[in-house]
């Protein structure tokens, strides 16, 4: 929980930085100039774009024989973006915990869920950057970020397919304190990891994530349009997901840094206005990943006070 607070707290300092190197009451200006009849639809796809990824998860869990309802399934996903900006998403083993608390599942069991979630969003984010390649033209940044996002998925393969690697890793992590708590039997997480990690189900979670990714594409473009930015829908999403993917990739808390700087780069090739860019940028991120987080959080408290 202190982590999780550290990271508020750097990102409350990091966009107050950002928005004084811009110019804060210009800032202002444009934030009280914000077009708000695109506000409920950003809301309402986001919601929409969660459940769909719900659903993902759910025909996951169902696959290494842990049966919830469509209800639970999105409460437990929402519960997890509690601690979605934890460094690669990895937070979101909370998601297992719950899965014991609530079901009686054992951890090893349900924790390979998280690692091929975070799997499937590097194939799918990396397979619509590529695709904008051809539709907006070349992105030098795309490129290296689809380079850099393939190298992890080799290296991520590698590991969890090689058993004398996988069981090396195992040793590592079982001296941690932490971790030995979270992997009391390799067995059983080497027994789902392998129920689950098969081309067929990867390539069924992917169809259902692209569509969420696709329409949290648009909710980036209406964020644009708030601003009155029409940079076209297939170049926002290109633009967001080159920079988030650098965000993954860093492993850094949220991507704080990492990702508004990628994108701001990004911006400054058909944006002049720094302040604008600023404004964009901060709008976006607290309507996406700063929203999930808080509402995901607000689950989570609602789980734990209701079990008290």
């Amino acid at each position: 929980m202190n982590k999780i607070i550290l990271t508020v707290v750097s990102a409350i300092l990091f966009y107050l930085i950002f928005a004084i190197y811009s110019d804060v009451n210009i800032i202002q200006n444009y934030f009280l100039n914000i077009d708000l009849s695109y506000i409920f639809p950003i809301f309402s796809i986001l919601l929409f774009s969660q459940f769909i990824r719900s659903l993902s998860q759910k025909f996951i869990l169902k696959k290494l024989d842990i049966e919830i309802n469509v209800k639970d399934s999105f409460i437990l996903f929402l519960t997890g973006l509690s601690m979605i900006i934890t460094p690669g998403g990895s937070g979101q083993i909370i998601k297992s915990h719950f899965l014991k608390e609530k079901f009686n599942e054992p951890i090893p069991k349900s924790l390979p869920l998280v690692f091929v979630e975070r799997f499937v969003d590097l194939i799918v984010i990396s397979i619509i950057i590529f695709i904008t390649l051809f539709v907006v033209g070349f992105l030098f940044e795309s490129v290296i970020a689809i380079i850099l996002s393939l190298i992890m998925m080799i290296f991520f393969l590698s590991l969890i397919t090689n058993k004398k690697i996988l069981g090396i890793t195992f040793k590592i992590f079982s001296k941690i304190k932490f971790f030995k708590n979270i992997f009391p039997d390799e067995s059983l997480f080497s027994e789902s990891f392998q129920n689950i990690f098969k081309p067929k189900i990867l390539f069924i979670s992917s169809l259902m994530i692209l569509v969420s990714f696709i329409l949290e594409g648009i909710i980036i473009y209406f964020g644009f349009l708030s601003f009155g930015v029409d940079l076209g829908v297939i170049e926002s999403i290109q633009f967001y997901y080159t920079s988030l993917l650098y965000g993954a990739l860093s492993f850094v808390p949220a991507g704080l840094g990492i990702t508004e700087g990628s994108l701001a780069t990004l911006l400054s090739k058909e944006i002049s206005s720094i302040a604008l860019i600023t404004s964009i940028i901060i709008f976006i991120r607290l309507t996406t990943i700063w929203f999930s987080s808080s509402l995901g959080m607000l689950v989570a408290y609602f789980q734990i006070y209701r079990k008290n």
